[in-house]
């Protein structure tokens, strides 16, 4: 089974294959005898050709999630998680969370308020080191 996909296919855009970037592979393929507008419509095609299978594979994991989602309420489990219908599922990795329990202690704590303290009225000059 390949990988879950991590971003929508739908928004992927073709890349410019006439660019700078894809000379190297148009000049193979020139040396095979192909003109240059043929080597720019077999790397879009063969792009669209990816896109289409990617998007396919989004659709067919967007429907699973929502298929366990959907068994996942009728079960009554209230302890699952909601989540967006296209984001894949991803376990939270242990690394992680102590990071975010480091960071939640490492926050600044306020001092406690006393409303009846007196303010000083002195200046005391504070010598320099």
């Amino acid at each position: 089974m390949p990988d879950l996909l991590t971003q929508d296919p739908n928004l992927d855009v073709c890349p410019n294959f006439s660019s700078a970037p894809f000379k190297a592979t148009q000049a193979l393929m020139l040396a095979n005898g192909m003109m240059d507008e043929q080597v720019v419509n077999a790397l879009q095609d063969a792009w669209t050709a990816q896109n289409n299978v990617e998007r396919d594979q989004w659709t067919q994991e967007a429907e699973a999630r929502e298929a366990a989602a959907a068994a996942g309420e009728q079960q009554g489990d209230g302890k699952r998680w909601k989540q967006h219908p296209k984001t894949p599922q991803m376990a939270p990795q242990a690394d992680n969370i102590d990071c975010l329990e480091h960071k939640q202690k490492a926050k600044l704590k306020l001092w406690a308020f006393n409303p009846n303290m007196q303010v000083s009225n002195i200046i005391v000059p504070q010598p320099s080191s």
